[in-house]
C-alpha cells in the first residue's frame, strides 16, 4: 500500500477494504478516456448487468428483459482509487 500522511482512518480501510474486493461500477456514460491509464486501477473491458443497480441506464443483454449495465473497475490501493475519483470529478 502506498504511503499516506496520516493513518487511515477506520471509514477509511473499510471503504479502501470494499472497493478492493468487490470494485465498483461506473455509469456507462462515464468518458473512460478520461479515466487514469496508470498502474492501480482496472477498467473492464465489457459492462455488467445487474438488476441491482437502480439507478443505470437498462438494455436488453441476453435475456427478453432490459437489465441495468455499467463498467466494474478495481483499484489496487488508496492512492489509485484517490486519482481515479479525482479525474472523475
Amino acid at each position: 500500500m502506498a504511503a499516506h500522511e496520516h493513518p487511515l482512518t477506520d471509514l477509511e480501510q473499510r471503504l479502501l477494504a470494499i472497493a478492493h474486493e468487490r470494485g465498483f461500477i461506473l455509469p456507462p456514460e462515464t468518458d473512460l478516456s478520461r479515466l487514469p491509464a496508470e498502474a492501480g486501477s482496472r477498467i473492464a473491458d465489457a459492462p455488467k448487468h445487474s438488476d441491482g443497480m437502480r439507478h443505470f441506464p437498462k438494455k436488453v443483454n441476453k435475456g427478453e428483459r432490459p437489465s441495468t449495465y455499467g463498467y466494474p473497475i478495481t483499484c489496487a490501493d488508496l492512492t489509485a482509487f484517490g486519482r481515479l475519483l479525482a479525474s472523475l470529478t
